[in-house]
């Protein structure tokens, strides 16, 4: 094998730096390895009109930016990222000209929903105010370790109201919204929060997500970078760099080199070996399983349930259509 690593991060999307920033931050050296020409995967900002008009070509806005330790321990403002954040956090409009416009004066966005239902702006502040009265609990569970499904289990069962919890973490939208809310135009401000994050109406646990970013975006406010959400993506980058990590774009990643059971480094495609003593993958489960590593160090029951992962319609992981399936948009942030 070529130079070797401590650590091998394949992918620079956000989440591939992070973790190839907090690798590096435990003092380990690192590489990062993109089979793209620039780092970004979901945070891209690049010119898709007019040559000096930027676009976010996927994920256009850093909703958690002030709730999440990472902007801080990653030195992000250091490294250029600048956050702006407008006076209305969302809005919806609608074919008749009307519209329902949230920022975080409370009053005000309850008198944008009573427009079309005094119950609904009712119950939608109160709704509001039900996350930040859990705001300290449910920011600490987003930067913790989820609990195993029996401790879950067990916590709902012990705690006033949990059964109810439980049930709403696994209800639809559409289901939410047709219990709680009047207004069709209610109903479609928090529903376009699920389709935003990839849940359809009938999706199981589309109530929450939806309850919650809302919930999040009333209350923080949301997060736009200057310059586009690359931004954040370059910042990682540079932080990395300034730790002796180093990145490498327009390398693809063809196997990881698995021996004795143990990851030991990677092969790119025009052959070149990288070894590290572990390797961290931030690609999809499906190329990861099937891929990356591939059945024969899997086993048939992993591949069989990677080959099960739905797409939303962009296909299998050789570019073919599955047969017997809706085929809808591809999911995106």
């Amino acid at each position: 094998m070529g130079e070797a690593y401590d650590a091998i991060v394949v992918g620079a999307g956000h989440n591939g730096l992070a973790c190839a920033c907090y690798l590096a931050r435990a003092g380990l050296r690192v590489v990062v390895l993109e089979e793209y020409p620039a780092v970004g995967g979901m945070t891209l900002t690049e010119d898709l009109t007019l040559a000096g008009f930027r676009s976010d070509v996927h994920a256009s806005g850093y909703q958690l930016a002030n709730i999440s330790p990472a902007v801080g321990e990653l030195e992000l403002a250091d490294h250029g990222v600048e956050l702006i954040e407008p006076r209305v956090a969302f809005a919806h409009a609608f074919p008749d000209g009307n519209c329902i416009a949230v920022g975080k004066d409370l009053e005000a966005a309850e008198r944008s929903i009573a427009r079309f239902s005094a119950k609904d702006g009712r119950t939608v502040r109160s709704l509001f105010e039900r996350y930040r009265d859990e705001r300290e609990r449910i920011i600490t569970s987003m930067f913790s370790p989820a609990p195993s499904l029996g401790t879950a289990a067990r916590i709902a069962e012990e705690t006033p109201g949990g059964m109810d919890a439980y049930r709403f973490s696994l209800q639809s939208v559409r289901s939410w919204c047709d219990e709680l809310f009047e207004a069709e135009e209610t109903k479609c401000l928090f529903a376009a929060f699920g389709a935003f994050v990839g849940h359809g109406p009938d999706d199981a646990a589309g109530a929450e997500i939806s309850w919650l970013f809302a919930s999040v975006l009333q209350a923080e406010g949301n997060k736009l970078v200057k310059g586009g959400m690359n931004e954040v993506t370059l910042a990682m980058a540079a932080h990395l760099q300034s730790l002796g990590g180093t990145v490498r774009t327009s390398a693809p990643v063809d196997e990881i080199i698995v021996r004795s059971g143990r990851a030991v480094g990677v092969r790119l495609r025009d052959g070149e070996e990288v070894a590290g003593g572990l390797v961290a993958s931030s690609v999809d489960p499906a190329q990861l399983v099937l891929k990356l590593l591939g059945e024969d160090v899997v086993g048939s029951a992993i591949a069989d349930q990677a080959r099960r992962i739905e797409w939303g319609g962009i296909g299998d992981l050789h570019g073919a259509r599955r047969p017997g399936r809706v085929q809808g948009g591809a999911k995106g942030r």
